[in-house]
């Protein structure tokens, strides 16, 4: 399982051969840029240890190489950087400055209008004392996409992440289709805090669907998947879980969209006390509808994991509003094996207007952690940019987190709260600086916060023109 050294190897290798045919193909337009930032800060306990390490101060230096290209049938993005961190730590602190954090990731996607190809690998490593707030883990839409080991993520030690997520789907356009899929995440620590519940782990998995495309409004599939999942924990677990599907999609007009399926899963932990088996039907029924201002949907679940079988009711709505908002709802619940039902459901609303830019969102959902255990998780997020005039502007950023405990995990709350300035200076350098405040707390356990002021300087080198 540790093949750290290896990763970034493979990385380039593969990066250089997809690169050659994509560029020497034919004469498209190809961009590369040298993105520089460098950060100083200032703050306390940025660990969010209990009790608190003290003052740190330090210089940040991070540099990333880009490389994007693309045809009318394929797209290529490749990134590679890493930092450079010197300061003043802590006389208790075990973290490191000097070289590292580095970074890889190579993207390919193709698609011939009749079979398509994704391809997405990565490498990052981390200093887990010095991982950003909630704000920095957000997707492109905006929206907080945790990570699986988020609320155990205090202390120091580093943080290796790699993996790949691939799918290959053919006869696009056919009677019969497939579509193969296969994906890899693994978590590794080293020097990590003393009594830190951070533990290597792996998970991938595969599977095939097969599409019937019986007619031009049903569609049928049959889905085979695998999953494995391994932690070096006390237990030694060790997890496989098998299942088959199958289902059909009714477009009922241009509009309205039914669809259903009905399978069965097995699960097989395998742990030092013993072997354990959880297994059953799954299934799903949804029904979706484009509407004049957006689209309405409903569904009803059942899914299984290793502590039995879950079912998941919840409707929601998307609604095109005036002056640039969009405002998406959902309203549901979810029972585990019987047991009392919880509320879930979430909402977004994005507003974009000449000079300010406001997203809010707020969400309740079952996620799985990096111990391969659901949790009941809680999470809001709050963003406001403020244009002053054409060169500067303030920006503020608020998050929450709350996994809700049970039986195998403590709560963990987690909150942020960012306020900004940014300033272009010229046209290639800008500036942004602020104060950040973190909370943590955890039950059974000493809440932690930390308090930092920072300033950052950003440019853009572009390596072609």
């Amino acid at each position: 399982m540790k093949i750290r050294p290896l990763f970034p190897l493979a990385l380039a290798g593969i990066s250089g051969w997809i690169t050659y045919p994509l560029v020497a193909q034919e004469a498209r337009p190809i961009s590369a840029t040298l993105d520089l930032s460098q950060r100083f800060e200032s703050g306390d306990n940025l660990a969010l240890e209990s009790p608190s390490e003290g003052t740190t101060n330090l210089s940040t230096t991070s540099l990333t190489f880009n490389l994007n290209s693309a045809t009318e049938t394929q797209a290529l993005d490749f990134s590679v950087g890493g930092l450079l961190r010197l300061g003043d730590l802590p006389e208790n602190s075990d973290a490191s400055t000097g070289f590292g954090e580095p970074h890889v990731r190579l993207g390919y996607d193709r698609n011939t209008g009749n079979a398509a190809l994704s391809f997405d690998t990565f490498y990052r490593q981390n200093e887990v004392g010095f991982l950003r707030p909630l704000d920095d883990f957000t997707d492109a839409d905006g929206n907080i996409n945790l990570p699986p080991d988020f609320n155990d993520l205090n202390g120091t030690g580093t943080r290796d992440r790699y993996g790949f997520d691939t799918s290959l789907e053919i006869g696009q356009n056919a009677p019969l289709g497939f579509i193969f899929d296969a994906s890899a995440d693994a978590l590794e620590y080293n020097d990590v805090s003393a009594g830190s519940d951070l533990n290597d782990n792996w998970r991938a998995a595969a599977g095939i669907t097969t599409l019937f495309r019986a007619s031009e409004t049903t569609t049928g599939r049959l889905e085979l998947d695998y999953s494995r999942f391994e932690e070096e924990n006390d237990e030694d677990t060790k997890r496989d879980r098998y299942s088959a599907l199958a289902g059909v999609t009714y477009e009922l007009d241009q509009i309205t969209t039914l669809d259903f399926g009905l399978g069965y899963e097995e699960i097989v932990t395998h742990e030092t006390t013993g072997t354990e088996t959880e297994a059953g039907p799954i299934g799903r029924i949804g029904y979706a509808r484009i509407m004049p201002n957006g689209t309405a949907d409903v569904s009803l679940e059942s899914t299984r994991d290793q502590s039995g079988q879950r079912y998941t009711f919840e409707a929601g709505r998307s609604l095109n509003l005036a002056l640039g908002q969009e405002l998406s709802t959902s309203l549901g619940v979810t029972t585990l094996d019987g047991e009392d039902p919880n509320i879930i459901g979430g909402i977004e609303f994005l507003r974009e207007l000449d000079s300010s830019r406001l997203r809010f969102s707020a969400n309740r959902q079952v996620l799985t952690d990096s111990d391969d255990e659901e949790r009941l998780t809680n999470r809001v997020g709050l963003g406001y940019d403020y244009d002053i005039n054409s060169i500067s502007g303030l920006g503020i950023n608020f998050g929450y987190s709350l996994a809700e405990g049970n039986a195998f995990s403590n709560e963990v709350e987690r909150t942020s709260t960012e306020i900004s300035y940014r300033r272009s200076l010229t046209e290639e350098w800008s500036l942004r600086s602020g104060v950040l405040y973190e909370y943590r707390a955890e039950e059974n356990d000493d809440d932690a916060d930390s308090t930092s002021i920072f300033v950052t300087l950003d440019r853009t080198f572009d390596l072609l023109n």
